[in-house]
């Protein structure tokens, strides 16, 4: 497992050079460690944005912290950005409706956070060599999940969520048993959840975009988004209730 992070860096900086890409690429937004630490969230986003590579910013990994805490994304204050408080949000509802013995921070901090396709581009519309990049995107998470265990995964846009839907249940050998479409409070868009096996052992969540969608700060979607997230998350809080705190993650 210790190999995992390594051979990924190599074949991501493999294909980035082979296929001339310009901008830049991102891996995890997060440690390296949550490759091996077995984290029940994995945190899944498509691709990192904008038209220049950062200075400041890591390509493999956030190893002095996670880019969604401790980075400036934009003209914002380090972790004041908008999308990276909506995703604090996120992280600290999953908390409110579960009792997990965590604080926000280290939630983040010990959940899979990286993205489905590696390479930046300004909007998707604007990736080189899509196709190309997205079968590169299926071949590295499907090794990843190999190696990788979690219960929960969360992705923000329609792409990450039907490519990887299959992957979750080709790698881990359970069925789609379940999925549905629940509105989010913001208008008529919803958000879509997916179950795998029988005991609902994985479940996936899409949100509608959080950078768009302010879903988390809009008082119009707090019921919606307690009932969504009480059904993400009920496996984590069934095994909170049976093994105690100390081993959910």
């Amino acid at each position: 497992m210790g190999d995992l992070f390594n051979e990924s860096v190599v074949e991501i900086n493999e294909f980035y050079k082979k296929w001339g890409y310009q901008l830049g690429w991102r891996f995890l937004n997060g440690s390296k460690k949550t490759l091996t630490n077995n984290p029940a969230i994995a945190f899944i986003t498509l691709n990192p944005g904008g038209n220049k590579i950062p200075k400041d910013h890591s390509w493999e990994s956030c190893e002095n912290g996670s880019s969604y805490l401790y980075e400036s994304w934009g003209n914002a204050a380090p972790g004041k950005g908008n999308l990276q408080k909506q995703i604090q949000l996120m992280f600290e509802k999953i908390i409110s409706v579960t009792n997990l013995p965590v604080q926000r921070d280290e939630l983040i901090e010990q959940s899979l956070t990286g993205y489905f396709v590696p390479f930046r581009s300004p909007r998707l519309a604007d990736l080189e060599h899509k196709k190309e990049a997205f079968e590169f995107g299926k071949v590295l998470w499907t090794k990843i999940l190999k190696q990788v265990n979690p219960k929960l995964f969360i992705c923000i846009d329609r792409d990450t969520h039907k490519i990887l839907r299959p992957i979750i249940a080709s790698v881990y050998g359970l069925s789609l048993s379940k999925t549905q479409k629940i509105n989010t409070g913001w208008g008529d868009y919803t958000a879509d959840l997916d179950e795998f096996g029988d005991k609902n052992q994985v479940k996936m969540l899409r949100l509608p975009h959080l950078s768009t969608f302010k879903l988390f700060t809009s008082s119009k979607c707090t019921n919606q988004l307690n009932q969504i997230f009480n059904q993400a998350c009920n496996n984590f809080r069934m095994e909170n209730d049976t093994v105690g705190n100390d081993n959910i993650f």
